[in-house]
């Protein structure tokens, strides 16, 4: 249960977990078909994928483990590669705006829950089909 899994964290000494999550995540929503990645979690079966990050942040909070939410990529997919498209926080499937967007769509849904204390704009931001990022204006 995600419950058992917060305490053990905290009962190993941690004070925090890291989420990551997507652009197409929090976009869709979609309820997971696949039953048995909730197998010791039957309450959830049914649930769209926010509402299960719900459950698993209030196990979090009722075990005191401080949240940070992390745009991990912009896809429903794994990462990371050279060539998976998700280096910048935008692609050809998901534009600026819908990055933007899913920021908000998560900052109002947990402005009430104080376990939750920030939010990565972009993990590892790196090359990708749109570019290669430059920092401080090198060229």
């Amino acid at each position: 249960r995600a419950s058992s899994i917060a305490l053990t964290f905290r009962d190993m000494g941690f004070n925090c977990v890291r989420f990551p999550w997507s652009v197409w995540m929090v976009q869709t929503d979609p309820v997971s078909p696949q039953r048995h990645l909730l197998a010791t979690n039957p309450e959830l079966h049914g649930k769209s994928t926010l509402e299960i990050l719900d459950a698993v942040i209030d196990a979090c909070a009722l075990a005191q483990l401080l949240v940070l939410l992390d745009n991990h990529v912009s896809d429903g997919s794994w990462c990371c590669s050279d060539v998976d498209d998700n280096g910048l926080w935008y692609n050809s499937r998901w534009k600026t705006s819908d990055w933007m967007q899913a920021h908000m769509k998560l900052a109002s849904r947990y402005a009430r829950q104080p376990w939750v204390i920030g939010s990565e704009l972009r993990n590892e931001v790196r090359a990708s089909a749109k570019g290669t990022p430059r920092w401080g204006g090198c060229h």
